[in-house]
């Protein structure tokens, strides 16, 4: 990297699953649990328990350690900037009362960066219930409490930007893939209209130069490309193929792609996994994407895995690190970073001690992919 210098520093956190245990609408969930165990499978009542379980309490002092010592003074990123991404499922339930803890912690971690945005999850449309407990108006109503909290509904945004020292520009957009709908949410499954990809495209125009060298970003909470084998009937985005077909297509001003990078969460899994991260995003095997569009995925920052399904790194998040060449515009070089607690034995369903950087090999913590812009 002897001609690369570091620019810009995203910190992308997801599925947070924040739940206040003393607000009604949690107690209420919790009795409903304890009612379930009596009448249903205990595979199912645990598959429904493991969606709605709440945050380890005791990560959220932790994660801001972290972040803490990442941005202390004389670090060799404090003097760049710093985005903190979070990608949705703020909470489990979608109550008020959780989501207002929840943007308390997020706004309390972002003090410590340069600037933050944030998008919300299918368990953020929840009316403090599960949806199939839950009446229709609740459902629509819940629409207006995330309006009030300042969540962009059924719009694309431009949400961050940053000018590169060489002249070229990273911008940093948001899409709404949630459906509102009771029963595909309840299946956890995702969709992003017609209209609204056909104003992200308008929002790429409006903001393109054929002059300027750019490098999109897209969040949004559903994985587009979602890590095989893609679940048909849950989790997933119900108009996938669509959504990328169009990433894929050049806009009306000559901007393609339309994004060079997606990221998302959901899935509570990292992925690509970690040590396998290509080297051009023309490696990645993502058959609906382009050939210069990558997804990145990241886990669960703090949800508790009562379960035991995710084992190894239960509780993480990623930091990209941006270089840019002095000397060529067209390239930029981006740094994957896993951040993670680690699982054990004694410590099933959350970590041990502190977020820390998660190595690839014995002496290697970063993966690298290089971008032509």
């Amino acid at each position: 990297m002897d001609d690369f210098t570091p620019f810009l520093q995203i910190i992308h956190i997801s599925d947070l699953h924040i739940s206040n245990p003393k607000s009604g609408e949690a107690i209420a969930v919790r009795g409903l649990i304890r009612k379930l165990r009596r009448i249903l499978p205990a595979s199912i009542v645990a598959a429904i328990e493991d969606g709605i379980a709440p945050h380890d309490r005791l990560a959220v002092d932790l994660f801001r350690e972290f972040l803490q010592r990442l941005l202390a003074k004389g670090s060799p990123w404090a003097n760049c900037k710093t985005w903190l991404v979070d990608t949705g499922d703020l909470t489990s339930l979608g109550d008020k009362d959780s989501l207002d803890l929840g943007i308390e912690v997020v706004n309390d971690l972002a003090k410590m960066c340069s600037d933050k945005t944030s998008i919300y999850g299918n368990h953020d449309a929840w009316p403090g219930k599960l949806p199939a407990w839950a009446r229709t108006e609740e459902i629509a109503s819940q629409k207006k409490v995330l309006a009030k909290l300042k969540y962009s509904l059924d719009a694309p945004k431009l949400t961050l930007q940053v000018d590169v020292p060489n002249g070229a520009v990273v911008q940093l957009f948001a899409v709404d893939s949630i459906n509102h709908n009771r029963w595909p949410n309840l299946r956890a499954l995702g969709k992003i209209s017609q209209e609204q990809l056909e104003g992200f495209a308008r929002l790429v125009d409006e903001n393109y130069s054929p002059d300027q060298p750019q490098f999109r970003i897209l969040a949004v909470h559903h994985p587009i490309h979602y890590p095989p084998p893609r679940p048909r009937f849950q989790m997933s985005l119900s108009n996938d193929g669509q959504v990328a077909g169009i990433l894929d297509t050049p806009t009306e001003k000559g901007a393609y792609p339309l994004a060079h990078l997606v990221l998302s969460g959901h899935t509570h899994f990292l992925y690509p996994q970690h040590g396998t991260l290509p080297t051009q995003p023309s490696l990645c095997v993502h058959p609906d994407l382009g050939n210069d569009q990558c997804q990145f995925i990241v886990g669960t920052l703090m949800q508790l895995d009562k379960y035991d399904k995710r084992e190894g790194w239960p509780h993480q998040c990623e930091v990209l690190r941006l270089y840019y060449s002095p000397s060529n515009d067209s390239v930029l070089l981006m740094e994957r970073l896993l951040v993670a607690r680690q699982s054990g034995t004694n410590y099933r369903g959350m970590g041990i001690g502190p977020y820390r950087f998660v190595q690839c090999s014995e002496s290697v913590v970063t993966e690298e992919m290089t971008f032509s812009l």
